[in-house]
C-alpha cells in the first residue's frame, strides 16, 4: 500500500511549539503547545520530540517527512520504539495487514548536544494537578509518605490558557485529517480504539519546569491500575510501562539521569480511588472531584462520563455498606459495555470475573501483580497500612 508523505513542520520559540502537518503545501492539523515560563533548550527540545510522537503516532496512514528540526540517534529510536508499540496493539487488533502502516520518516541528522547543568530540588516532587479524583488521592497519598509538593497544571484543547501549560490541536481540513488517522485505521476494522498521544507532554512536566524552578527529579501522576499494562495492549499505549521506559531512556540519554516517574495509585482501581477520597472527606463530598465532558459547572448526567461515575459510586456505596449482592446486581444490569464505559481491559476482567463464590469488596483491593516497584515507589504499602487495602486478583 502506497501511503502519502506528510510534512511536519515544527515551528518554535521559548514558549511555545507547532507543528503543522501539511499534505503538498496544505495545512491539515496543527499540533499546539504553550509554556508559562521560558524553555531551556534540552526542555525545548525533549518537548518537540514528545510532539513528534504525539503527531505520528495519531496518525499513522501516513509517512513522514519533518523540516525545520534534525533528529539525534536517540531521538529516532524513542519515535520508533513507540510507534512500534502501536503497531503490536493493531496487529494484535486487526491482524497482519498492520505492516502496511509502518511508516516511514525522513529527517536531517543531529550528531550532538550540549547538555546542561541543571539546578536540582531535593526532597520535592512535581505533581500533575486538576483538582480531579486521581491527582487528590495522590496529593493525599504523597503527603503521608513526606514529600515536599509543587503542583503544576495542564490546560487542554479549548480551555483557557491559566495555568502553567496548554496542549491542543486544530483541525484545518476534516476529510484529510480523517483520512490519514490512526483512530479512522481502526474504526474502518470495526475495532474502538482511544489513546492519550499528549501524554508524554505531561511526564516531561518537571523537565520543563527547570529553567523556572529548577529540575525536580521525580513526577508523579494519578494513572491508576484501570488504564496500567506492560505494553499498552487493549489499553492506553502512553499509559503502559514499555511506553514510559522509552521515555525515561531518552531523558537519561538528554542529561537527566535520575528523572523518574511515580504513580502512586498505580495499584488500585478507580473503585479504590473513590473509597480513599470517601474514608478521608465523606461519601456525600465525592461528587466535588467529578468532572463532566459536556458542562463545566454542573455535571450533566447524561454523557459518558458523567454515567461512568455514576455506576462507580453505586458500586462504591454498596461496597461501603457490605451490601455485595447489590454491587453484583448494579454490575448485571448495566445497559452501556463495561468496555465502553471504562476504556479499560482491566476493569472489563475485574467485573467479568466477579460472581457469587468470589464476591468481595473490590473498592479495598490491591493488584500488586500488575504494578513495577520502580513506578510504585512504596505506596501501595502505604495504602495497605492506611487504608486496610488487601492484595488480590481481578
Amino acid at each position: 500500500m502506497r501511503k502519502d508523505e506528510l510534512v511536519i513542520d515544527v515551528i518554535t520559540s521559548q514558549q511555545s511549539i507547532t507543528l503543522n502537518l501539511l499534505r503538498e503545501q496544505k495545512l491539515i492539523k496543527q499540533y499546539m503547545f504553550k509554556s508559562k515560563y521560558n524553555l531551556s533548550e534540552i526542555s525545548n527540545r525533549l518537548c518537540i520530540v514528545a510532539m513528534l510522537r504525539w503527531a505520528i503516532c495519531e496518525n499513522l496512514n501516513a509517512n513522514f517527512s519533518i523540516t525545520n528540526f534534525s533528529l539525534m540517534n536517540a531521538e529516532v529510536t524513542y519515535l520508533k520504539n513507540e510507534i512500534g508499540l502501536l503497531i503490536d496493539l493493531m496487529k494484535e487488533k486487526i491482524g497482519d495487514t498492520v505492516k502496511d502502516y509502518t511508516p516511514t520518516l525522513n529527517y536531517s541528522k543531529k550528531k550532538n548536544i550540549n547538555l546542561e547543568n541543571c539546578r536540582f530540588i531535593d526532597n520535592t516532587i512535581a505533581l500533575g494537578f486538576s483538582n480531579g479524583k486521581d491527582s487528590v488521592c495522590c496529593q493525599l497519598l504523597l503527603k503521608k509518605s513526606g514529600y515536599k509538593i509543587e503542583n503544576f497544571q495542564f490546560d487542554f484543547d479549548d480551555a483557557d490558557f491559566s495555568h502553567d501549560f496548554h496542549t491542543k490541536y486544530n483541525i484545518n481540513d476534516e476529510m484529510l485529517a480523517k483520512k490519514y488517522s490512526t483512530q479512522s485505521i481502526f474504526l474502518n476494522n470495526n475495532v474502538s480504539y482511544y489513546q492519550e498521544e499528549d501524554m508524554h507532554i505531561i511526564y516531561l512536566a518537571p523537565i520543563l519546569l527547570s529553567t523556572h524552578k529548577g529540575y525536580y527529579t521525580k513526577m508523579a501522576c494519578g494513572v491508576q491500575w484501570d488504564m496500567l499494562s506492560q505494553n499498552g495492549k487493549g489499553i492506553t499505549i502512553a499509559e503502559s510501562f514499555a511506553s514510559m521506559k522509552n521515555l525515561l531512556d531518552l531523558t537519561q540519554l538528554m542529561g537527566f539521569p535520575n528523572f523518574g516517574i511515580i504513580l502512586p495509585i498505580s495499584a488500585i482501581s478507580s473503585f479504590g480511588v473513590y473509597r480513599i477520597l470517601s474514608d478521608e472527606y465523606g461519601f456525600s463530598k465525592l461528587e466535588d472531584f467529578n468532572s463532566c465532558w459536556i458542562s463545566a459547572e454542573t455535571p450533566c448526567g447524561s454523557c459518558t462520563k458523567c454515567i461512568r461515575v455514576t455506576f462507580t459510586q453505586d458500586i462504591l456505596k454498596a461496597c461501603i455498606s457490605g451490601d455485595f449482592y447489590t454491587m453484583l446486581n448494579i454490575i448485571e444490569q448495566n445497559q452501556i459495555p463495561v468496555d465502553f464505559l471504562f476504556g479499560s481491559q482491566n476493569i472489563c476482567k475485574l467485573l467479568n470475573n466477579l460472581s457469587r463464590e468470589n464476591i468481595r469488596d473490590i473498592s479495598k483491593d490491591l493488584y500488586l501483580q500488575d504494578i513495577k516497584p520502580e513506578y510504585d515507589a512504596g505506596f501501595s504499602k502505604i495504602i495497605e497500612k492506611e487504608y486496610g487495602f488487601k492484595e488480590a486478583k481481578p
